[in-house]
């Protein structure tokens, strides 16, 4: 019994299958992908790289014209070493049904969950909230709270919430000189933790 299709072995077929206006502008597709000299993903140790691929390739889709349905080819593309041997494994198990409706935001979801772990983003969020500016300088716990945010998104989706949530992990002496004060923008709270925390080192 031949083996199911694999997803990328449907496109193709679908591409032979198809027009051949269409077929031109699938490759063409790819063909704008490759020039924007994508990185390839194999996995690696640091759960956290699998994120920044695809943050990276979801920058790339954002300049070239293509479907939901050509950016699954794509990626897959990108897949290099254990990578590609389990996504062509996990492409056998699905029906050609599954194959063919398969979205966009469910692969992400499927190589999110192999790559970066639901316990590990719950970890990620958990630190978040722990944050705390203690030894970290300004500049580097203002980029931990960048950084981080992105596990928990409800805390920090308006510029009340982003002020307050800095406002919190700011050292007592520090934290009531700028709570003190009604900031109407992020940027503009940080511009005065700033410049309180250069006073204070300069006069010490």
């Amino acid at each position: 019994m031949a083996p199911p299709p694999t997803h990328t072995n449907l496109v193709r077929e679908l591409l032979r299958a198809s027009a051949p206006s269409f077929v031109s502008r699938a490759i063409s597709v790819v063909e704008q992908f490759r020039r924007y000299k994508p990185l390839t993903f194999n996995g690696g140790s640091d759960p956290l790289t699998v994120e920044e691929w695809i943050r990276g390739l979801e920058r790339i889709f954002q300049h070239i014209a293509c479907t939901d349905a050509q950016k699954i080819p794509c990626a897959e593309f990108m897949f290099v070493e254990a990578v590609s041997h389990w996504w062509e494994s996990v492409s056998c198990t699905g029906t050609e049904e599954q194959q063919r409706d398969l979205t966009w935001e469910q692969f992400k979801d499927e190589v999110m969950a192999k790559y970066f772990p639901q316990a590990l983003r719950d970890f990620k969020e958990s630190e978040f909230l722990q944050l705390r500016k203690g030894k970290f300088s300004l500049i580097d716990y203002e980029r931990q709270i960048e950084q981080l945010s992105r596990y928990a998104p409800y805390l920090v989706d308006t510029e009340v919430k982003k002020i307050r949530r800095f406002e919190n992990g700011l050292q007592p002496e520090i934290g009531i000189i700028i709570m003190s004060h009604r900031f109407t923008s992020y940027r503009e709270m940080l511009e005065r933790a700033h410049t309180i925390s250069y006073q204070r080192t300069t006069f010490e």
